[in-house]
């Protein structure tokens, strides 16, 4: 129980840290941490390996820890719904592979429909929260503008980083499923 629980904490650390790492690289591109939500891929990677707990942790520590390295993203917009989002991309993440795992006709292909319906979660939960932040900050507001705002933030100037999220994951996670990687974590179901 100590190793896998070691080996929970090493693999949060390390996506934390590229969490970290992977907007300063992008930001090389124009709009680059905006277009492709660089954060999202290691949180939701996160969720998907190590479980719920672990997957929310890490989408609290990197926009926050981010903030205070580096200044981005700025505090408190878009840093508070970001981190919503990111602690709800991680959290559901995890949910819905633990509960499509245990689905025999769901188990090879349960980081897939974990994925999309911990993306659109995540989606909610910030659109949510930035229209009652907004609404705080801004106390004559109109709600269709701040709703239109919101939605636009998270899909339509974010369409790069939908697509690499929905292709490049679960390439990994077939990546991690086929070298037998995945079978050493606890909340991966296993099955002969």
């Amino acid at each position: 129980m100590k190793k896998q629980s070691t080996l929970l904490t090493v693999t949060t650390a390390m996506l934390v840290a590229l969490g970290i790492l992977f907007p300063q690289i992008f930001h090389l591109i124009p709009d680059g941490g905006t277009l492709f939500s660089p954060m999202h891929i290691p949180v939701l990677l996160c969720g998907l390996i190590c479980g719920s707990l672990m997957g929310a942790l890490a989408g609290l520590l990197i926009p926050v820890l981010s903030c205070l390295i580096f200044g981005m993203p700025p505090f408190p917009m878009p840093l508070i719904p970001m981190t919503a989002e990111l602690v709800a991309y991680g959290f559901f993440a995890g949910f819905f592979m633990r509960l499509f795992d245990r689905t025999n006709k769901m188990e090879k292909i349960s980081y897939i429909p974990s994925l999309i319906l911990s993306m659109i979660c995540g989606r909610i939960v910030y659109i949510f929260i930035r229209i009652a932040l907004l609404a705080v900050i801004m106390p004559t507001f109109d709600f269709g503008v701040l709703l239109v705002e919101a939605i636009t933030a998270t899909t339509v100037s974010t369409w790069a980083g939908i697509i690499t999220q929905i292709i490049f994951i679960p390439l990994v996670m077939l990546a991690l499923k086929k070298g037998h990687i995945l079978e050493k974590y606890p909340y991966i179901e296993k099955r002969s």
